[in-house]
Order: structure tokens, then C-alpha cells, then sequence
């Protein structure tokens, strides 16, 4: 009797951390890393590209400009000549604001044309069946995307965003 109640015990254990073990495997995706290493050709994506590329070659420039009025700005105030420096400081400030608003302006443009990528159904479903074929065979139950707001913290461990990027550059050859 004895030894059937500890078999018994024992079977319930067992059952139940294999129970446990199959609800909790999560993953997480970022979606718009995956979107960003899309492997495609459609115009949608050169078009979001292009404007990510331009956007920051220009930023680069605007700071490097930046950099050279507060240069300016440093050595009139060496020099000590006000009308100099009151110059100086209100071109320092309008382009600063100047690059603040061209940022703004820009970053919804980029928006906008990642908005459209996704919004391509062809896309999506690629990136969709990638993200099924590494849960299902990784064994996750269930997948997040990483910006969703109900999501408060994540391990990098359950991060399947690599594998989906690599899943569909192998597919893309």
C-alpha cells in the first residue's frame, strides 16, 4: 500500500510539471527589428530604407554643423565682441530648433513609409509564417510582440526576433 501511494505521488508530480513546462514557454518578437532586416525588393521597403538612410546622413551633417556655430560661438566669446556673440547665439538657437522641428517632420515621414511596409499584406504574412514556423518549432506557445503595452519586462532569453530574421533571410536565398 505504502508503495502505491508513493508511485502515486510520484505519477501526479511527473504529470504535473510536464502540465507546467507546456504553458510556459513564451517568446517575444520585435516586430520592427524584423520589419527593418526584412530581406525584400518591394518598393515599399526601398522607400522606407531610403528615407532611414537620408534621415541619418543629414542628421550626421546637421550635428556636425551644429558643432561648427558653437565653435564659432566659443571663440567670439574669447574675443569678447557682444554684437558678435548675441549673432552667434540666436543662429545657435534657431538652428537647434531648426533641427528639432526637421527631426520631428521626418521621423513621422519615416513612420508613415514603415506604417506602409506593414500595412503590405505580402510582408506581413512572410514575417507571420516565419514567426509560426520558429514557435512551433522551438516549442513556444505563445508569441509577443515586444511593443505591445501590456508587456512591463521581458528576458532577452525568450527574444525570438534573431531567429525570425534569420528564418526569413534563409528563406529569401
Amino acid at each position: 500500500m505504502k508503495q502505491k501511494s508513493i508511485l502515486a505521488i510520484f505519477f501526479v508530480c511527473v504529470s504535473s510539471f510536464s502540465w507546467a513546462e507546456q504553458l510556459s514557454k513564451i517568446g517575444i518578437v520585435d516586430f520592427s527589428r524584423v520589419v527593418e532586416n526584412f530581406p525584400s525588393g518591394s518598393a515599399a521597403f526601398r522607400k522606407y530604407d531610403l528615407l532611414k538612410s537620408e534621415y541619418e546622413e543629414r542628421i550626421q551633417q546637421y550635428q556636425l554643423d551644429l558643432n561648427e556655430k558653437e565653435l564659432q560661438l566659443l571663440d567670439a566669446k574669447e574675443r569678447g565682441t557682444d554684437l558678435e556673440i548675441a549673432r552667434l547665439q540666436r543662429e545657435v538657437e534657431d538652428f537647434k530648433a531648426f533641427i528639432r522641428k526637421w527631426n520631428e517632420t521626418k521621423l513621422k515621414e519615416i513612420d508613415l513609409a514603415r506604417n506602409e511596409l506593414l500595412e503590405g499584406a505580402e510582408i506581413v504574412q512572410d514575417i507571420l509564417k516565419a514567426i509560426e514556423f520558429i514557435a512551433v518549432n522551438e516549442g513556444y506557445t505563445i508569441v509577443f510582440d515586444v511593443t505591445d503595452k501590456d508587456i512591463v519586462w521581458h528576458s532577452m532569453e525568450i527574444d525570438i526576433t534573431d531567429l525570425v530574421i534569420r528564418r526569413l533571410r534563409a528563406l529569401a536565398r
